[in-house]
């Protein structure tokens, strides 16, 4: 019982693992397009 319970947990952690892995990618993606729109902006301001 404490394996199965300890293998079910590790399947948990794994999904976790997963999920955080593919939202920072996402995340990492939008905040690279965001300063490439932004930064021309920005500096177009500034002049």
């Amino acid at each position: 019982m404490l394996t199965g319970r300890h293998r079910s947990l590790e399947v948990e952690e794994r999904k976790l693992y997963n999920f955080i892995d593919r939202y920072s990618v996402g995340l990492i993606f939008l905040s690279d397009q965001f300063l490439t729109n932004l930064y021309p902006s920005i500096k177009a301001a500034k002049i």
